[in-house]
């Protein structure tokens, strides 16, 4: 589970709160964020780096 946006690109999301319930969410312990989201993170990362080709042309400069 993730949240994302302009700033924090995947900031990984551990725990969800709904009507005072906690809803744990499992995550890497060390990456603090599940493995799935760290990819997700990663390649955006990549792109935004130059470091993979941005083949949706996401990049504007």
């Amino acid at each position: 589970c993730f949240g994302s946006g302009t700033a924090v690109i995947v900031s990984g999301v551990n725990n969800i709160n709904y009507k005072g319930t906690n809803y744990p969410i499992p995550v890497d312990p060390k990456l603090n964020i599940g493995a799935i989201s760290h990819k997700i993170r990663q390649q955006l990362l990549d792109i935004q780096e130059g470091r993979t080709e941005d083949r949706f042309g996401w990049i504007t400069r």
